[in-house]
């Protein structure tokens, strides 16, 4: 029955009854009976041979905006290897991560809020929604890399625009032997305050205090972030 015969329906707006027949009527709709995508207002499992007032208004709308699911999958470090897999998936379809050691390192686990999901690789699950997951390595050698850099900074010098750095940062890109304690330090050049420390491939903010000590634990870029007034901080990563 097309959307519009039911646009009278009180239970229902119009806007909803067309949604709720884009739903059953769309073939590309991953839908798996028996993992039911929702449930009707009474907290039964939705069948295809419901009618818009036996449903939930919001449960359609929310299920019909979340046809594509977006999964966000990277490595905690970019010079610890790489991840394949990462993009949209239908609802209830099969997401397949891979994780890539770069040299010297080995594939630890799959984390999500800091939990951790599995050790398989490749990591195979249903998608059921977004999801933020996190490939840790482990190093193979005893060694990390740990690479340094300062933000940059658009100036008008004479009415020409320029980059320049807002410091200098110590130490500079190492090899460190793990759980070694590494005292990291901004100095600013003039006109220039030490803002933050930056983790570049989180795009977390770290720490504020300068001198900042880190224990070594897993390959780290990090960046020291300065700020002056009027000067616009230019990510360049």
């Amino acid at each position: 029955m097309s959307g519009s015969a039911y646009k009278t329906s009180a239970a229902f707006d119009y806007s909803s009854v067309m949604i709720y027949n884009s739903y059953i009527t769309d073939p590309n709709f991953v839908y798996d009976p028996t993992k039911p995508v929702m449930l009707t207002k009474e907290g039964v499992a939705f069948s295809r041979s419901y009618t818009p007032t036996d449903l939930d208004v919001q449960a359609i709308n929310e299920m019909y905006r979340k046809k594509v699911c977006t999964i966000n999958a990277r490595s905690e470090c970019s010079l610890s290897g790489s991840v394949t897999g990462n993009k949209g998936y239908s609802y209830l379809s099969a997401c397949v991560l891979r994780a890539v050691p770069a040299q010297n390192r080995y594939f630890s686990g799959w984390y999500e809020d800091g939990k951790r999901l599995s050790t398989l690789n490749p990591y195979t699950f249903s998608v059921t929604g977004d999801r933020n997951i996190i490939a840790r390595f482990g190093t193979s050698n005893n060694t990390y890399c740990v690479e340094t850099s300062v933000s940059q900074h658009i100036v008008n010098t004479s009415g020409m625009l320029q980059f320049v750095e807002g410091g200098t940062v110590s130490p500079g890109p190492m090899n460190v032997t793990s759980y070694v304690t590494l005292n990291f330090r901004a100095t600013p050049v003039a006109g220039f305050t030490f803002s933050h420390w930056l983790d570049l491939d989180s795009e977390e903010r770290l720490s504020t205090e300068n001198p900042w000590p880190v224990k070594i634990t897993r390959d780290m870029r990090i960046r020291a972030v300065f700020t002056k007034g009027g000067f616009i901080t230019v990510p360049q990563n």
